[in-house]
């Protein structure tokens, strides 16, 4: 593999919000303390790939409850009674595109919400990627996002998960 997917290290933020800043232009970058918020809620669902000593792409999940999608640029507590796993920000560089590393980090998402019993990954498709996660076998969920937050176009999509035997980790 050409790249590397780990957790999250601190010295990883300044790389992720530069990453973030690049992405978005149709809704407003979130603040640090936003993202790492979402690191909080779903300490081992958030990941960054690395190539070349640089950080290419990140991933931030968490887990969350039937129901509206969280918002954008707020901090949450931790979900007590989660029934998913919202998939918040997928983000890969213009230089590690085709890599493959947006289908790993959904790999991953899908794995650790098998581990625990989540029986679906959630997200909300903004800026035109709805065909993007709808290759990734998102369909659409019974959600619709507030369009003054995620704007006119975002699409709630969902995947089911599978989980597996035994006892959660």
């Amino acid at each position: 593999m050409p790249f590397e997917i780990r957790a999250i290290e601190e010295g990883d933020w300044p790389q992720i919000m530069q990453l973030q800043r690049q992405a978005y232009h149709a809704v407003t970058p979130e603040q640090e303390a936003v993202l790492r918020s979402k690191q909080r809620l779903g300490p081992r669902s958030c990941w960054v790939a690395i190539r070349r000593q640089q950080v290419v792409g990140y991933c931030l999940a968490h887990p969350w409850h039937a129901g509206p999608p969280p918002g954008l640029d707020k901090e949450y507590e931790p979900v007590v009674d989660a029934s998913l796993l919202y998939v918040h920000d997928v983000v890969v560089a213009p230089q590690a595109r085709g890599l493959g590393v947006a289908a790993a980090f959904l790999q991953r998402a899908s794995e650790q919400a098998r581990r625990h019993r989540l029986p679906r990954l959630a997200l909300v498709a903004v800026q035109d990627a709805a065909g993007f996660w709808r290759r990734h076998r998102f369909e659409p969920g019974g959600h619709r996002p507030d369009p003054a937050i995620y704007g006119p176009d975002a699409l709630y999509l969902e995947q089911a998960c599978q989980p597996p035997a035994g006892k959660p980790d």
